[in-house]
Order: C-alpha cells, then structure tokens, then sequence
C-alpha cells in the first residue's frame, strides 16, 4: 500500500507531499489540479520511462520518493531524473 509520497521539481510542481490513510483512497478534483502529475509520479518511481521534460522548467533535478507499506515491512523508492536526461533509482 502507498503511504506517502514527495516530488520535488516535476512538471509545474515546485514541491509537494502526500500522505494517505489505510483504506479506501480516491483521487478527485477540478481538471488542473494535480491528479495526473500524481499518477505520473508513482508510475516514474514504479520504474515507468522518464525523460528531461519532467524536470520543472528552470531547475536541474526531479526527486521523488514514495513510501510503501505491506505485511508490516516499509519500502522506500526514490528516483532522481536530471534535466540531462539521466536518471537514478534507489
């Protein structure tokens, strides 16, 4: 299960931080607000392709870390993407 999640510097967003609650989650809200940069990021940490347009406009680096939780063991993925293309996973 998903637990948290951060991303710094991806797409338009500066920075932000999500933390969720055992049970039921549900992604709603207005077009524009964020719900497919959310989806993309856990996708990018999943594993999913990645490229220098993800990187926010202006800056060298996209972070993101999700925590994930499962029969009482935690996982921590992090990934940085660099506006040069290259990226790291840990």
């Amino acid at each position: 299960m998903l637990r948290s999640i951060s991303m710094k510097n991806l797409a338009v967003v500066e920075s932000a931080e999500v933390e969720f609650e055992a049970g039921l989650t549900v992604l709603s809200g207005e077009t524009g607000v964020g719900k497919s940069i959310l989806l993309d990021a856990v996708d990018l940490l999943l594993g999913g392709r990645s490229s220098s347009d993800v990187v926010r406009t202006g800056e060298t680096t996209t972070v993101l870390e999700a925590r994930f939780q499962a029969d009482g063991h935690a996982v921590t993925l992090k990934r940085e993407i660099s506006s040069n293309g290259r990226s790291r996973a840990f």
